[in-house]
């Protein structure tokens, strides 16, 4: 425990003199009955020497761990440039019930913690805990991930001109004159991500807009009334 504290510090120094932007937690897990317990700690910067502060995980050493998951190794301490839906492990004991406790939260990004199992996800913000069940005597790497991508709504907005649809990849586009029967404008939807369909090419008027089955009609340009 003394080395990894040490390389924590060590850790800490060398991202403020780097002064790049990063964001570091330590989740520690904690069995409610036993008392047994173990912590990660989780670097995200892009500071090219962070990745030599990695520690691995020595799991035998601990009856109750949570731990960083890479590949086919475990780490307790895990830096990296991206910890998008990075996933967490954890050794449980006799336990039935146990906590998290998030401190030494430090830089600008605040990560946050997803739990599949109860589809809750919380922020990692210092003094932070977290309870939840698990079986008892087991090694679950399935459960726990890092900054959780926002899963995407469909959906369709019109604002100021622009066209903004989310969740139509594969789809097209078309924008009729509305009583038209010619295109004024057609776009390829590629991917889910938001995608914009500028508009403010085309003349003032109503359009109508069909997606696939949907047709919706809307207003391109339309006239201010100003209030004086």
């Amino acid at each position: 425990m003394k080395k990894i504290f040490v390389s924590l510090l060590v850790l800490a120094a060398s991202l403020n003199i780097m002064a790049t932007d990063y964001a570091v937690a330590t989740l520690t897990l904690k069995g409610n009955t036993s008392l047994e317990q173990g912590q990660v700690t989780l670097v995200k910067t892009d500071n090219p020497a962070a990745a030599s502060y990695c520690a691995p995980l020595y799991i035998d050493q601990y009856k109750v761990v949570m731990y960083a998951i890479s590949g086919s190794e475990k780490y307790q301490i895990w830096a990296n440039a991206d910890l998008t839906n990075f996933p967490l492990g954890i050794k449980t004991y006799s336990d039935a019930n146990y906590t998290i406790t998030v401190s030494n939260v430090s830089g600008a990004e605040t990560l946050s913690l997803y739990d599949a199992v109860t589809d809750q996800t919380i922020a990692l913000t210092n003094g932070q805990t977290y309870e939840f069940t698990a079986d008892a005597n087991s090694t679950i790497a399935d459960r726990f991930v890092i900054n959780r991508p926002t899963p995407l709504v469909k959906g369709i907005c019109f604002n100021y001109n622009v066209l903004t649809l989310t969740k139509y990849a594969g789809e097209t586009v078309e924008v009729f004159p509305y009583g038209g029967t010619t295109a004024a404008m057609t776009q390829a939807i590629a991917a889910d991500a938001a995608t914009d369909v500028d508009l403010n090419a085309l003349a003032s008027g109503k359009y109508l807009v069909k997606v696939g089955t949907e047709e919706y009609v809307i207003d391109v340009k339309p006239a201010v009334t100003v209030v004086p």
